[in-house]
């Protein structure tokens, strides 16, 4: 249960980062925010050190509250990355996440392949079995849940703690970005089914790779898996710009 003080950060944060209130935009004063609001002041002025504490905003000696730009948000809070990812698609947002994934996945797989025990490799079939069991029905909560897992094993895989505690870190951002991204593929395939057939054939290749032990095609695979998703997120992004 959010106190008020939290409540309001949460409303002012997420409409900062939906750019509903844009970067450069100077906020209302305290007292202004207060009577909105219909909270004391203390409450706005412990929301603002909130806002402040996630790089959202700055304030400026006799100019007030300013919003900063994006490159100063601090990304990597858990309350900003699930703002950037509620309600409508945030196409920049899920474009560098995406991105981010491409720089780190097809190494985390490569490291998978040199340094996976049996169990790892046990937790990987498993996680790829429920994948497959996941493709079989409507649910994109349940394709998330299990997508996710497969790439965290494989993460797991790696015995590399960074990469571990970065998915571990991302977990919800990379769920709401993987249903996200279904519904982006069924926009642009036109057919559930088919696009679950498309990324299950792409993660299998990565699985078949990871058991040959072939680490440069599951670096490979692992790119082209991600690669896919970022083609569907650019796809979708031109789309709802033609539509507007």
């Amino acid at each position: 249960m959010l106190n008020l003080s939290e409540q309001l950060v949460h409303d002012i944060g997420k409409k900062i980062i939906k750019e509903v209130i844009p970067s450069g935009s100077l906020l209302p004063k305290v007292e202004v925010m207060s009577e909105q609001y219909g909270v004391s002041r203390t409450v706005v002025r412990e929301a603002f050190k909130g806002l402040v504490a996630r790089g959202l905003v700055n304030s400026v000696s006799k100019v007030g509250t300013i919003v900063c730009d994006r490159k100063d948000w601090k990304w990597w809070d858990t309350e900003v990355l699930g703002w950037a990812c509620e309600d409508t698609p945030d196409y920049k947002f899920l474009q560098q996440l995406t991105e981010m994934r491409l720089a780190i996945e097809p190494t985390a797989s490569e490291l998978a392949v040199k340094n996976a025990t049996e169990e790892d490799i046990k937790n990987i079939t498993a996680a790829f079995e429920d994948l497959e069991t996941s493709a079989m029905n409507r649910s994109e909560s349940q394709w998330a849940q299990a997508d996710y897992n497969f790439h965290q094993s494989i993460m797991a895989a790696s015995h590399n703690e960074l990469l571990i505690n970065l998915g571990d870190l991302l977990r919800n951002s990379l769920l709401q970005s993987r249903r996200q991204t279904m519904k982006e593929y069924v926009n642009v395939e036109k057919d559930l089914s088919a696009s679950k057939e498309q990324a299950l054939n792409l993660h299998k290749n990565v699985y078949m790779a990871i058991c040959k032990g072939n680490g440069i095609e599951a670096r490979q695979t692992m790119y082209d898996l991600i690669l896919d998703v970022n083609t569907i997120i650019e796809k979708s992004k031109n789309e709802s710009v033609s539509l507007k």
